[in-house]
């Protein structure tokens, strides 16, 4: 869904937070839920900085019957994820990253992080994320950038996911035919959904980068998007034209799900029913290609070395003006 999301106006996203309580990046936040007689927890933790950047993103994880599981390499850390302003990686800068926490009015746990980000030569941005834990068993993340430069920049921003699932480093993405894409192990289906001024694409992680050009938008349901390699995805809003102190804000979220949840809802979360028994349909007629992907999944991995230079991407032929 497409919204008019540009804000003018702004000078610092740190305004957005006054009535939120400042933390470090040590603080992790958590939720716990039934559903159908099945116990689930979730956490999310604040991404891992070298001492001078700052990873996007966020550590997620999802207990079930107190198995805990994820979904982005290594073991739901963000190292190998990327922001992105037409196909550039974007840096976020540790020495300007504030730390936030709080207990929406729903009761939903929330963190949110603030920081600077450019890639060399650049626009400078101000960017924040901010992470909501939802009952129904999603991560809903909510994006908003602000163009810190003087000058107007034209450009669209990407949140690129090296996928994981579990040990899965290669798992096949499918569409979900709303849009979204969903990916399945034995034990877990996974759906990454765009929300508001964002489309999701497939691809795959390569050499510190990731290339993700496939797009879920349109397609029927069960389609393979993308196999056989380390894949990826990539949130991605449309091109807009930020003057100075223009914002722009997109929203997608992840839902991770047991397979083997029944169907019928309860009062504690119909969402989760709902997309349980979607992904019933779904993931028993494509269990075959996963479990061929898990046994080639050992011979594909992340590099655990993330390279300083900043790629341009083949299929986005606009650069950034400034």
């Amino acid at each position: 869904m497409t919204e008019q999301s540009i804000g003018a106006g702004e000078t610092d996203l740190n305004n957005d937070f006054t009535d939120w309580t400042k933390t470090t990046d040590s603080y992790q936040a958590s939720t716990s839920f039934q559903n159908n007689g099945v116990d689930y927890g979730m956490t999310s933790a604040f991404p891992s900085s070298d001492g001078s950047h700052n990873d996007p993103l966020f550590k997620n994880t999802i207990s079930v019957s107190g198995q805990d599981h994820t979904y982005s390499f290594s073991k739901g850390s963000s190292r190998t994820s990327y922001m992105v302003a037409n196909g550039r990686q974007i840096t976020m800068y540790s020495a300007t990253v504030n730390y936030y926490q709080r207990t929406d009015s729903e009761g939903n746990p929330q963190i949110a992080k603030v920081g600077e980000a450019d890639y060399s030569g650049g626009p400078r941005y101000q960017v924040e994320e901010i992470l909501t834990l939802k009952k129904d068993g999603s991560f809903v993340h909510n994006i908003k950038i602000l163009n810190k430069s003087e000058k107007t920049v034209s450009t669209n921003f990407g949140w690129q996911l090296d996928t994981m699932l579990d040990d899965v480093d290669n798992v096949p993405l499918y569409a979900d035919g709303n849009n979204g894409i969903y990916m399945n192990s034995p034990d877990l289906t996974l759906y990454l959904t765009p929300i508001t001024n964002s489309t999701v694409y497939a691809g795959h992680y390569s050499s510190s980068s990731i290339t993700a050009n496939t797009p879920a938008e349109g397609v029927a349901a069960g389609t393979v998007l993308v196999d056989n390699v380390d894949t990826a995805v990539e949130y991605r809003t449309p091109k807009v034209d930020l003057q100075s102190n223009d914002t722009y804000s997109f929203s997608f979220k992840e839902n991770l799900i047991l397979r083997d949840i029944p169907s019928e809802s309860d009062s504690t979360s119909d969402s989760i029913s709902d997309s349980v028994s979607d992904s019933d349909s779904l993931s028993d007629s494509d269990s075959g290609s996963t479990s061929d992907s898990i046994s080639d999944s050992d011979s594909i991995s992340d590099s655990d070395s993330i390279s300083d230079s900043q790629p341009d991407s083949d299929s986005l032929s606009d650069s950034d003006s400034t």
